[in-house]
């Protein structure tokens, strides 16, 4: 007769995870919705308690940095080529087709770069990049007083629609808070800036889809009868002076301070981008390597304890084994009829 003797794995470790060590996006678990706080960049090392998380974020921050320096620097020395040729007075032809590649490259920054840098060729490591967008009737909106409800509706992919009620005697400031409130649900977010103008943000994903935002209103700040479409503009970008020079290649030369700030500015953007591989390069070499020889026998010795301890271990379940195999026949059968 045999009795079972089942033990816990206290000497090895569990089988490896069977997730890919692959970069995808994490998903939330039972409908839970997922913080949108990200962890500071880079992630600090998570080697010796988590090694499977560490692994994939920090190769999600390598690849966006690669991302987004390669991007950069390819942007950089086409706008500075087609720079030198409008500022050397090269021919309309030559400038014309410098234009039309620079063009090209800029409109494939969302894939090129994967969504690493914006339309302000500003680096977005961490956070969601995002359109800065004026409305037409923003301040119109805002300075009204009269209490009224607007209605909203995006007739994308997927019709939305918010109601929007602005109180009575409101000010610009409420009336803008009461706007957040109900645009926000279709990801639009407004402020004012330092000029009293409103500027609105969304990201970048859900651009095209406001395009065919429409509203209506009780007759105050807008009519009451039918759906007026919005007139939204997105920022200047650098993208739109230079598809300017590819259709009117002789004016070319009003175009040169853009691009020279627009240097200036990706000037400083990798430097940045350099900062941050530094940290990434500081929290792999923390991982491996040891701040001295002292260091390095401390862990020899910790190492050889917890080896010592594990043959204490095994030497304890064996004799409990053998303890069990001498187990007299009558004395298990008492323990199981009891």
């Amino acid at each position: 007769m045999q009795v079972g003797f089942n033990t816990t794995q206290g000497l090895r470790g569990n089988k490896a995870s069977s997730h890919p060590l692959a970069v995808h996006q994490h998903q939330a678990v039972n409908g839970d919705k997922q913080s949108k706080v990200k962890a500071n960049f880079p992630d600090s090392p998570f080697i010796s308690s988590q090694p499977l998380r560490y692994n994939v974020q920090l190769n999600q921050q390598l690849t966006s940095l690669q991302q987004a320096d390669r991007y950069l620097h390819e942007a950089e020395r086409q706008i500075a080529q087609l720079h030198n040729a409008v500022q050397q007075g090269k021919g309309s032809t030559e400038v014309q087709q410098l234009a039309e590649k620079t063009v090209d490259w800029l409109q494939r920054r969302v894939l090129t770069s994967a969504n690493t840098v914006d339309r302000q060729l500003n680096i977005a490591l961490e956070q969601t990049v995002k359109v800065n967008f004026s409305w037409q009737d923003a301040n119109r909106v805002l300075q009204t007083s009269q209490e009224e409800t607007l209605l909203f509706s995006s007739q994308g992919a997927e019709t939305k629609v918010v109601a929007i009620r602005f109180p009575a005697e409101g000010n610009i400031r409420q009336n803008l808070l009461a706007l957040n409130k109900g645009l926000g649900r279709l990801g639009i977010h407004g402020e004012l800036t330092p000029h009293g103008q409103v500027r609105f943000s969304i990201d970048e994903q859900d651009w095209q889809g406001i395009n065919q935002l429409h509203v209506r209103g009780e007759g105050h700040r807008f009519g009451s009868s039918d759906m007026q479409p919005l007139m939204l503009t997105a920022e200047t970008a650098l993208v739109d002076e230079v598809r300017h020079i590819t259709e009117q290649p002789l004016e070319a030369k009003k175009h040169l301070g853009s691009m020279q700030q627009a240097l200036t500015q990706m000037t400083g953007q990798m430097r940045e981008l350099n900062e941050h591989k530094q940290k990434v390069h500081r929290s792999i070499e923390s991982m491996g390597n040891f701040s001295s020889s002292r260091s390095v026998q401390l862990m020899a010795e910790s190492l050889a304890g917890k080896l010592a301890e594990g043959k204490t271990h095994y030497n304890l379940l064996l004799q409990a084994l053998h303890g069990q195999g001498n187990i007299h026949n009558s004395t298990v059968r008492n323990l199981l009829g009891s």
